[in-house]
Parts: structure tokens; sequence; C-alpha cells
């Protein structure tokens, strides 16, 4: 089955949300730390799943549900709703001291940062200069 979206801009939310609480866990006992990580690398994939399978219309600047016809072929629901601006609400950053306080979290996104686009199509990436760091499902690079 081929994401949608609406749900995979919803999940990929969710592991925000999750990594968010996780960073402040972490920020006091850092055996929580690990949990950061894996929040993280659940929303990379997810956001690159969400941007790799043909969602995105580059002319329109929104996301669309796309149909497969039993012939193979495929076209976009260019429907204008809500639904087409959900994958913005996957947008969170993190801070100079964050990144300081847990340094295995702050090595995992810097492996992700150097090659956000290891598979063909969009995925998280992290603007530069510092010091805060923005996590997105929506690439802003074409």
């Amino acid at each position: 089955m081929e994401p949608r979206p609406f749900g995979t801009a919803w999940m990929a939310t969710y592991c925000q949300n999750l990594l968010e609480l996780a960073v402040v866990l972490a920020e006091y006992d850092r055996v929580y730390e690990d949990l950061t990580v894996k929040f993280f690398e659940h929303f990379a994939l997810i956001a690159s799943a969400l941007n790799n399978k043909g969602l995105w219309d580059e002319d329109d600047g929104l996301y669309y549900d796309v149909l497969h016809l039993a012939d193979g072929s495929s076209f976009p629901l260019r429907a204008h709703s809500l639904v087409s601006l959900i994958p913005l609400f996957a947008v969170t950053t993190f801070g100079p001291n964050t990144m300081e306080r847990l340094p295995e979290f702050t090595r995992r996104t810097e492996w992700f940062h150097p090659q956000p686009r290891r598979s063909p199509g969009r995925g998280p990436a992290y603007p530069r200069p510092e010091p805060f760091r923005l996590a997105d499902a929506v690439d802003r690079q074409p």
C-alpha cells in the first residue's frame, strides 16, 4: 500500500512529538537519550517516505494523494484541502544547549546532516548556520 500524505504526515508529527518528550526526559536523565535517537530516526524515515513516493507537486507546492490504477499508471488527486497542508505540521527545532547536552543524539543527527539525500527524492534537512537546527518533513530545496 502506498503512503498517503495525511496519515504519513500525522505519523511524522507523532514521532516528532515523542522526540520532543524524549529530549526533555534525556535532559534530566541520559538513559532516555536512546529514545531521542530512535524517534529522530523514525521521523527521518517517515519524512523520506512522504517525499519519495511522488506525493509532492512542485508546481502547486502541495502534497496530494496518488491514485494507482490496475494498469500500473498513477495520477495525483488534485484536491486542494487541509490534507495537502498537514505535512507542514511536522516541524521541530533543536537549540544549541540541547545538542550540547545530548552528544549521542547530536552525533546521530550529524550523520543525517551531511547526507540527507541518501535515497532519491526529498527528506529532512538541517539548514546551517547554527545555533538552532530545524527538522521538518518538507524539504525547502528542489
